[in-house]
């Protein structure tokens, strides 16, 4: 079941976009995409979090598109922002 996470980005979004790509390659995951969209692919230690992302201006949608069913959608989300707020 996939969900939709919906941010409001606050600063430059080719900077942005770079420290995202950043911290998911250090959390070992994968990211490909651009300042418009991409993929994004997460190890956790529940499972492989997928999802891909779509940039409109100053919003961005995260879809996640795979979780493993251990892992809440509440728990993803809260980390997600928590992550975002520190870049």
């Amino acid at each position: 079941m996939s969900f939709k996470i919906n941010v409001t980005i606050k600063q430059d979004v080719e900077d942005l976009i770079g420290k995202i790509r950043d911290w998911i390659k250090q959390e070992s995951g994968t990211f490909s995409g651009d300042i418009e969209k991409g993929n994004i692919v997460l190890k956790t230690s529940f499972g492989t979090v997928k999802g891909n992302y779509v940039v409109n201006g100053n919003e961005c949608v995260l879809e996640i598109t795979e979780k493993p069913f251990m892992l809440p959608q509440m728990v993803i989300e809260s980390k997600i922002k928590e992550a975002l707020e520190k870049i």
